[in-house]
């Protein structure tokens, strides 16, 4: 399915108020497909293996580029893991035990996400 034909589609079912689900996936998939879409990456370091710990500290790749995210904690777009998928993020890893310490000896869990899109 192509791009403009599946958002025709989605668009006028939307106005209709009768969307399907799978429909709505078939145009993120083509949305996906598409030569110009580019995968967006989001580390996020917690102090435990739990979805709703806090962020201690992230980092992102957006267009290409890594970024620390801002040096402000209070800047950082996400509290917790749970949010940024809330906002869309996919999982594409979870964290696993692991038996490296930080500098400061804490363990340090890390999940790693994703978004697709034009950037």
């Amino acid at each position: 399915m192509d791009i403009e034909a599946a958002v025709a589609q989605c668009v006028a079912r939307i106005d209709a108020g009768t969307l399907p689900e799978a429909l709505a996936g078939r145009l993120r998939q083509a949305l996906a497909d598409h030569p110009g879409a580019r995968q967006s990456l989001l580390y996020l370091q917690t102090a435990t293996m739990s979805i709703g710990a806090d962020v201690v500290g992230m980092s992102m790749v957006v267009a290409g580029v890594l970024e620390d995210g801002p040096l402000d904690r209070d800047a950082w777009p996400y509290r917790t893991p749970l949010q940024a998928l809330n906002d869309g993020w996919r999982a594409v890893q979870f964290p696993s035990v692991t038996t490296g310490d930080s500098r400061d000896g804490h363990v340090y869990c890390e999940f790693i996400l994703e978004k697709w899109g034009w950037v």
